[in-house]
Parts: C-alpha cells; structure tokens; sequence
C-alpha cells in the first residue's frame, strides 16, 4: 500500500479505474458502515434496478474491478465515500447501525481491533453519507421493516414493481457455506458465516468499560441524533 502524507495512492489509482470503467453510464452506490445490512440493501437494489436496467446493469463489490462487466449502469457496494465516487453517482443509498454493534460484529468475523479509530472511521463516514445520500436506512429498519424499506426505494426511484416479490427473493437467499475468509459470493456478495446474530446489547460486555466511556464522551451527539444509548 502506497500512502505518502496520508493519502492512499493505491485507493485513488482504483477510483479512477472505475470512473473509466464507468464512463457515462449512471453509477449507484451501495454503501454503509460495515456490519450494518449493507449487503442486504445491496441485494435489493439489484433487483430494484434490474428492473430498470434489465440486462445491462452490472453489479458487484467495489475491490472486485476486474470481475465485473461492462454495463450501461453500475451498481457498486462500497464501504468508503471517496470524493470521487461521491461526485460522480448518480444515487447514494446508505446503511448506519450503532457503532459500538457494528464493531463487535466485525471483530467476530474480520478480526478488526474495537478502537476509538475505527469508531471514528465509520462516524466519518455517515457524515459523509447524510449529506449526499438519497436514502439513508437504519439497521433496526432494514432487518426489521425490510419491506418498508424496498416500497422507500421503490417510491424514490419512481418505479412500479411487486414488492412482496422482491422481499421474498432477497430473504431467501442461500448463504454459502464454509469460512467467512473464503469469500463472498459473486451474484450477492454475501461471505460464508455473514450472519453473526449479534444483539444490540452484546458491546456492553465485548467492549472494554473504559473505551465505551471515551465513545459516549466523543460521539454522545451521535448516539442521541439516532436514537440509540449514549451509556
């Protein structure tokens, strides 16, 4: 990885390999914190938007450049808003949860340290988000009300479909088996073992007492802006 002053080389030289890849065709993001029904949304907007696109819209994870085909749309899943994708989408659709949630989970299944960092990290990148994004879903709305959420997408987009028809679809998804470090799947992305099933309550005994003191310190405006505990 090549970083000088901070900036990520590698990172940028890949954004601009999708906007050549891209060319005009409209460009969807996917997007969220990690852990946080991201790849749901994703699934769902690929059956929303292949209704719109039919067979020329492409879709795939933002690292997989190469696998993807050339389309006259792209729907890609990302994880950071860079300024570049940021500019160039057509539409941002988000996904959020309680950071401290999203941490645990990702700790079980990527090993990533819980830290003030990477806590930040994902704050930062909501910002980001609520400022551009044409639809900004809630964890507890997407695992819970999911239905709601495609007649949200639907209506925003302005397209007629069965509902009912792309809930079941994306909900009966079969999930590959073996590691979650085997990898995704190509068609919807989900990893072996994406599920963690962890509970809202499960920081409080993962996280150490006195980082779960310096979050609610830093970051108290956040949890009370979108309604989760501050302690």
């Amino acid at each position: 990885m090549k970083i000088l002053n901070g900036y990520n080389y590698n990172y940028h030289k890949k954004n601009f390999q999708w906007l050549h890849k891209v060319g005009f065709s409209p460009l969807i993001l996917s997007a969220g914190m990690h852990r946080s029904g991201s790849t749901l949304l994703f699934n769902i907007l690929k059956e929303i938007l292949a209704l719109k696109y039919e067979t020329k819209l492409s879709s795939g994870w933002y690292g997989d450049f190469n696998k993807i085909q050339k389309g006259n749309a792209y729907l890609i899943k990302v994880h950071a808003l860079t300024i570049l994708l940021r500019l160039r989408s057509k539409y941002i659709f988000y996904t959020y949860r309680d950071v401290r949630t999203a941490a645990v989970s990702a700790n079980k299944v990527l090993n990533v340290p819980i830290s003030i960092e990477e806590i930040r990290n994902g704050i930062k990148e909501y910002i980001k988000a609520k400022k551009i994004a044409i639809l900004t879903i809630q964890y507890e709305q997407i695992n819970g009300n999911t239905l709601d959420v495609i007649h949200d997408i639907l209506n925003l987009l302005s397209i007629k479909a069965d509902a009912d028809f792309i809930y079941n679809k994306c909900m009966n998804v079969k999930m590959p088996s073996g590691s979650f470090a085997a990898g995704h799947m190509d068609e919807t992305l989900y990893h072996p073992g994406h599920i963690t099933n962890t509970t809202d309550e499960e920081w409080r005994a993962k996280i150490p007492l006195s980082l779960q003191k310096e979050i609610s310190h830093e970051f108290a405006w956040w949890f009370k802006e979108c309604g989760y505990p501050i302690e």
